[in-house]
């Protein structure tokens, strides 16, 4: 595997990663307030506060999870483009080279 596909499979992992990342956070965010009403109102206190935590992070992991998805995203369309059109010249050269030998 020659140096430019390792860096793209390594930002298209990158992204898939960050994209499990938001789905956990997702996860964690999703609170469930009615099992709450349930406990005695002791017990409700300390578990509202925990809950509020988990919401907290899982919202935090989003964010970041989603800025890195969006980074990992434009890195992967700049380095397409890049090695697009590095591809495309190098095959114009060969061209070039191709009628320059016919006409010879």
């Amino acid at each position: 595997m020659r140096k430019n596909e390792l860096f793209f499979m390594i930002l298209v992992i990158a992204c898939i990663l960050s994209a499990v990342l938001y789905t956990v956070g997702g996860v964690l965010q999703d609170v469930d307030y009615h099992e709450l009403s349930k406990l005695p109102l002791t017990e409700q206190q300390s578990e509202f506060g925990k809950m509020q935590t988990r919401k907290s992070i899982g919202e935090k992991i989003q964010l970041v999870s989603a800025i890195l998805i969006f980074v990992d995203f434009l890195g992967i369309m700049i380095t397409a483009l890049t090695y697009g059109v590095q591809n495309a010249e190098k095959r114009a050269i060969k061209a070039e080279q191709a009628k320059a030998r016919e006409l010879n």
